[in-house]
């Protein structure tokens, strides 16, 4: 139902999965749908309260891109605050995320982030990830 374009539909399925069953690999996949499933809803804080469950099985590229995924959800909702609390989280798993700055940037956060990516730069200044990110929001 997800890839149908109806994550709402399936939250309540999931939800049981993780809930109730007993097979482990089944609800661990089950919570990854069901997080993509609040994503998809626009559930951004629903997303956020499971993702310590999620992600600690994860590669440091799922966490960072799932985390920029809340982030720019979160922002398209108008949650600027959680937005940037999250995006900086994403950033500081790995800095070379840059995908969704530019809804950031449009949701009003331009200036936040590019406070944060030269606090960043300052901090790690051998890093080419903090200079990519300020030139990206210098575009937006």
């Amino acid at each position: 139902m997800i890839a149908m374009g109806f994550p709402e539909r399936s939250i309540p399925l999931l939800r049981s999965v993780v809930k109730n069953d007993k097979a482990v690999r089944l609800k661990e996949h089950a919570l990854i749908a069901l997080f993509d499933a609040y994503l998809g809803a626009k559930e951004w804080k629903h997303a956020e309260e499971i993702f310590p469950d999620v992600a600690p099985k994860q590669d440091a590229d799922f966490v960072a891109s799932r985390f920029s995924q809340i982030a720019i959800t979160s922002a398209r909702a108008g949650a600027n605050e959680d937005a940037l609390r999250i995006w900086k989280r994403a950033a500081n798993t790995d800095p070379s995320i840059t995908k969704g700055l530019d809804v950031l940037a449009k949701a009003g956060l331009k200036r936040e982030l590019t406070d944060f990516y030269a606090a960043m730069q300052e901090k790690l200044p051998s890093s080419r990830f903090p200079t990519l990110a300020l030139k990206a929001l210098d575009e937006k």
